[in-house]
């Protein structure tokens, strides 16, 4: 659920954030076996550790951050395009000083939280305190998430400069070999040799840990639907 949404976005740059060092640790790990440029921030970073991390975050060599509420304290970065609430904090000064990161020298940016059903109750009370109604979205289907990484490849596709000298290296066996296949069987083998994890059987899940990390949510929670989700502008 949390790779389609970041998926589904174009060039996301932000902050995730969990309420445990264990949680935050795990996301990072599931985030890069992916294939995402991530890093984390928590309590047991040495300051060293910190400043490469922030250092490789602000230069873009990685474009997600996990962390804890305690650990981005005094964290200032310009530019943010999303915050994600893996989990929603109790305080709700916490929560606004979150999402508060995306509206950064008149930026703007989404705020996207994922709620569990025992943990909608709290919707109300952020909706009260910071006077902004939020709206529901739906988590995406993965075959639209797929037709999303389908479109940037027709764009890298189009841009290739070097396609005349790349065809120049073609043997006789490439043309035997296309001979009797279709443009659209061509083009899917193409997708296929490119993009082979929109094809895999299963996705990979998270561990489970608290409701709070459950599929159903809200706008910014979200619930399994395979239509596209609604998101909250800072």
């Amino acid at each position: 659920m949390l790779v389609r949404l970041i998926e589904l976005c174009d060039d996301f740059y932000g902050l995730i954030f969990a309420q445990t060092k264990s949680l935050v640790m795990d996301l990072t790990q599931f985030l890069s076996e992916h294939g995402f440029k991530v890093d984390s921030l928590h309590g047991d970073k040495s300051q060293d550790d910190r400043e490469r991390t922030m250092r490789a975050f602000r230069d873009r060599a990685v474009n997600i951050l996990v962390c804890t509420d305690v650990a981005s304290r005094g964290l200032d970065v310009k530019d943010l395009t999303h915050v994600i609430n893996y989990s929603i904090p109790r305080e709700m000064e916490v929560y606004v000083h979150r999402i508060g990161r995306t509206a950064r020298s008149g930026s703007s940016g989404t705020a996207l939280s994922l709620v569990a059903p025992s943990h909608r109750y709290m919707i109300n009370r952020i909706e009260h305190m910071t006077k902004v109604k939020m709206r529901e979205g739906k988590i995406p289907g993965r075959r639209e998430v797929a037709q999303k990484k389908v479109s940037r490849l027709l764009a890298r596709f189009m841009s290739q400069q070097h396609h005349a000298k790349a065809a120049g290296l073609l043997g006789a066996e490439w043309g035997r070999a296309a001979k009797d296949m279709t443009l659209e069987e061509i083009l899917g083998r193409f997708i296929a040799m490119t993009a082979p994890e929109l094809f895999a059987e299963r996705e990979k899940t998270l561990p489970a840990y608290q409701s709070s990390a459950s599929k159903a949510a809200h706008a910014p929670h979200w619930k399994k639907n395979p239509h596209p989700p609604a998101q909250k502008r800072r």
